[in-house]
């Protein structure tokens, strides 16, 4: 199990950079408390609910850049 805390938390260290790079700050919060959990070992049961509230932050900010760049 440590080992796919170690996993998902580098995965979200990643995925932070990326969003970072791209000025999408608003996911910035839930990547970090899941990363957090992930690294810590704390808190696992949590993480499901913390994913699902990251994929749609992630489907609103899509929605987003498509408006912004009219796709």
């Amino acid at each position: 199990m440590k080992k796919n805390g170690w996993f998902l938390g580098n995965m979200l260290t990643n995925l932070r950079q990326v969003f970072s790079f791209l000025g999408l700050v608003s996911l910035r919060p839930v990547i970090n408390q899941i990363e957090d959990f992930a690294f810590n070992m704390k808190n696992l049961d949590q993480i499901p609910g913390l994913l699902d509230k990251l994929i749609n932050e992630c489907n609103l900010v899509s929605i987003e850049l498509k408006k912004d760049f009219n796709i």
